[in-house]
């Protein structure tokens, strides 16, 4: 192959200004003329070797939504989707094949509170269930403006509830019985389209307050309780004791 004295030139200064570029901001070795470019010290490629720009997410919140929070046996588990490929991730308290775990996890009945922190490398990222419900083509179930969409609800039969319509688990994995599906289909429906956010989240607490007779009670006496709950934070909020 033969290169013409142009191509010869032009590479050698490619070399040389490359080489004086990499060693600018060095110190010159000891004898050596500072005004020359200096030679190339191969362990300044160590770090990009061990950590090449090329396969870093440059932001992971905006790459991964947190599409769910669940409990196995008390551990958390995140699923974790893609917004570009859709694949989805389950990461748990113990790394995942991506080398992801998970550091904390809160998670209720209400998705706007749930928020989980993941350890990605040496960095520490937090995800909240309400970017999915912001993200484009999702709008927040909860939200009474007329923005929102509302959630359709449907009446039920207290007396024929599975484990998994009336048990939740808090953010400490504390089984609790919910209160909002014992409450008639009218107030459901306020409950989840109309409600304000402090009276909601002071039913609630009024529900969790009593999370030990809640268990013992039957079907009709859980109803009655959430209904008076509810009636209760509905008056303390128009009384304007909530903010």
């Amino acid at each position: 192959m033969k290169f013409s004295s142009a191509t010869i030139v032009v590479v050698i200064s490619g070399s040389i200004l490359g080489a004086a570029s990499v060693r600018a901001d060095q110190p010159a070795a000891a004898g050596a003329d500072p005004d020359l470019p200096q030679s190339f010290d191969a362990a300044m490629l160590t770090s990009l070797v061990e950590k090449p720009p090329f396969n870093r997410i440059v932001s992971f919140e905006d790459t991964y939504l947190l599409t769910g929070v669940a409990y196995v046996e008390g551990k958390p588990l995140a699923t974790l989707v893609n917004k570009e490929t859709k694949q989805r991730y389950v990461v748990g308290q113990e790394p995942n094949a991506q080398g992801w775990h998970l550091a904390a996890a809160s998670a209720g009945h209400d998705p706007r509170y749930t928020e989980v922190k993941l350890v990605i490398g040496d960095e520490e990222v937090a995800l909240h269930y309400t970017d999915v419900l912001q993200a484009p083509g999702k709008k927040s179930s909860s939200s009474s403006s007329g923005s929102g969409r509302r959630r359709e609800v449907t009446p039920v039969d207290i007396h024929k509830l599975s484990e998994s319509e009336y048990l939740r688990k808090d953010e400490n994995g504390k089984t609790y019985v919910r209160g909002s599906i014992y409450l008639p289909t009218e107030d459901r429906d306020r409950y989840y389209n109309s409600m304000s956010s402090p009276a909601r989240d002071r039913f609630r607490q009024l529900v969790q307050d009593a999370r030990d007779k809640m268990f013992s009670y039957t079907p009709d006496q859980r109803a009655a309780f959430a209904k008076k709950a509810f009636d209760q934070a509905e008056a303390e909020e128009r009384a304007g004791k909530l903010r």
